[in-house]
């Protein structure tokens, strides 16, 4: 066994807060769909922390999650541009000399406001202008938030599941699935 490796087989040496952190933290790198190995062993060339360690099993599934969050807030607030860019420019727009002008101008928008501009000439997003300020509240939240140990388990809620565990994260991608199906009604994903 590798320096890196998971303790597998080996849980029964840990103590129970170990066993616990480590069956979350591989409970979340799992459900990215990730190698639990690779994440650890990029994170431990960094630092000193043991691959047991509660403190480090913890921090890195609370960073992995956060990732998550802001990987998708920023795949909407992408889609979104593009769904403005088609409205103004036209849908083969992709060449259009004014389309770094739109850009620009699109930096300085909250995704909300980029949203609500969407939803004037599309309609079919009115069915998830709920689920989208939902996602942009937790975006808040977890980028002006960093303390796994500290966090306010109340305020880290998603649809009544903690967002730092499995069950949040598949509500969440159950609502990133009707959001993204919204903005693509014609372009099939």
């Amino acid at each position: 066994m590798d320096e890196f490796a998971a303790p597998e087989g080996e849980l029964s040496g840990l103590s129970d807060a170990q066993k616990r952190s480590w069956r979350h933290y591989e409970s979340i790198v799992n459900y990215l769909d990730m190698d639990p190995r690779y994440v650890l062993r990029r994170i431990q060339h960094e630092t000193s922390f043991g691959h047991t360690d509660p403190f480090f099993t913890d921090m890195t599934s609370d960073q992995l999650v956060r990732g998550h969050i802001v990987y998708e807030f920023t795949m909407i607030d992408y889609l979104l541009e593009l769904r403005i860019c088609e409205h103004v420019l036209g849908p083969d727009s992709g060449g259009d000399a004014r389309r770094p002008i739109l850009l620009k101008l699109m930096d300085g928008m909250s995704l909300i406001r980029k949203a609500e501009t969407v939803l004037q000439f599309y309609p079919a997003l009115k069915s998830c202008m709920s689920l989208i300020h939902q996602v942009n509240g937790l975006r808040n939240l977890v980028a002006h938030t960093f303390d796994a140990q500290g966090r306010d388990p109340k305020r880290c809620e998603y649809k009544g599941e903690d967002i730092f565990s499995v069950g949040g994260l598949e509500k969440l991608n159950a609502d990133i699935v009707v959001i993204h199906r919204a903005l693509n009604e014609d372009h099939p994903l």
